[in-house]
Formats: C-alpha cells, structure tokens, sequence
C-alpha cells in the first residue's frame, strides 16, 4: 500500500499529513497550515482543499493503470 502513496506524492497528491503549525491570519487569507507528508516528509503549506481539474483525473488514470497491470 505504500507504494501507491509514494505514487501519488509524486504527482504531489498528499494522503498522510500531519499538521507541524497553524498560523491564523486576517482578511481572505484565513488561517495558513504548515503540514507534513508521512511518506515522503516534505513540508508544505496547504491551502484551502480545493482541487484543480487535473488532479482528480490523474487519480483516476492511475487507478485504471493499477488495476490493468493487477488484471493483466
């Protein structure tokens, strides 16, 4: 199963975080969370969950892959 993580944090698609600051700001910006990935340990700042368009296409390619190559 870590494998298909280590997958997707490739595609910079991160499932396991955990939160190392919160820092609550005023105005659009709201609050900012510096987060880190389990599996590959990259700190980034993540905003507010929204996905691009390409995002959950890449998830669902990949899927397909997975399973074609288990199938096959």
């Amino acid at each position: 199963m870590n494998f298909i993580y280590k997958i997707f944090c490739k595609l910079d698609y991160h499932f396991k975080t955990s939160l190392i600051e919160v820092t609550m700001g005023f105005g659009p910006s709201g609050k900012i969370e510096r987060v880190q990935c389990d599996i590959c340990k990259k700190v980034y700042i993540r905003n507010n969950r929204t996905l691009k368009f390409s995002q959950p296409v890449l998830i669902i390619i990949v899927i397909i892959f997975l399973i074609l190559l288990f199938i096959i």
